[in-house]
């Protein structure tokens, strides 16, 4: 089981990825699952380290990142209700895109499914709760509109102006052979998850997707890479170091392998 927490305020994010709740949960849970799930502390009750290992924070704006896909249960809540109609729109198609078919949203309890009742059926009124209904959804958004003139990504380096005369460089030759027969095949992605360069042959794992051209990450990867991989990319931002992510098993055009 994989938990993703967004939020487009980051000290919220900040805040939940310590994981300390004030004492005053003691009215909501039960002294079994506080002595199960918790750890007592004097600021209040920290969550144990195997639920805290499987959750990933991030900053994330709902409107304009790529979303998430593939997911079993969405809780957007009490969002939708600060949203002009047009916008609770484009939000639910991109919930009932970030969903398995089948999959449950929730909402708060002032919230509907509104003039989205073609994406959701009700399963619990009283609560809020709705189905994914079966049918392919585009969000139809552009999502981190592409720099404009002028504009640099601070996260890549300026490239120094192209030679006239193409000269031969022994460094990038020798590097080219060693990525093509003995390093393993990767990528490098802006903050946007933009490729911005292929290392090796990455074809296994990566397909251009269908319609039109994107070089987005999250995108290409194939059948069964997205949540790993997305995890991964996350937890080491959050983290500040490298991250392997394991036992994955991706869906080529050769069949499933594991990775």
């Amino acid at each position: 089981m994989q938990l993703f927490g967004t939020d487009l305020n980051s000290m919220c994010v900040a805040k939940a990825r310590t994981g300390v709740y004030p004492a005053s949960i003691e009215q909501h849970v039960s002294p079994a699952r506080l002595q199960r799930f918790f750890t007592k502390e004097e600021a209040g009750y920290r969550i144990c380290k195997d639920i805290r290992d499987r959750c990933v924070f991030s900053r994330h704006n709902v409107l304009g990142d790529p979303p998430f896909s593939r997911i079993d249960l969405i809780s957007c809540r009490n969002l939708l209700i600060y949203m002009e109609p047009v916008l609770q729109k484009r939000i639910m198609a991109l919930l009932h895109y970030g969903l398995k078919p089948g999959g449950h949203l929730w909402l708060g309890r002032s919230e509907t499914a509104g003039a989205s009742r073609a994406l959701f059926d009700v399963e619990d009124v009283r609560n809020k709760i709705f189905v994914r209904r079966p049918g392919g959804s585009s969000p139809g958004l552009a999502f981190r509109p592409a720099l404009g003139s002028g504009q640099t990504d601070p996260y890549l380096r300026a490239a120094p102006a192209a030679s006239l005369t193409p000269r031969f460089n022994l460094s990038k030759e020798a590097e080219r052979v060693l990525l093509a027969k003995y390093v393993p095949p990767g990528v490098v992605i802006s903050a946007a998850m933009e490729i911005v360069q292929f290392r090796g042959d990455t074809g296994p794992y990566l397909a251009p997707p269908a319609g039109a051209p994107s070089q987005n990450l999250l995108k290409m990867l194939r059948e069964g890479l997205l949540v790993g991989v997305r995890a991964a990319i996350l937890r080491a931002g959050e983290e500040g170091r490298p991250v392997r992510e394991e036992h994955l098993r991706v869906n080529g055009d050769q069949g499933g392998a594991a990775v």
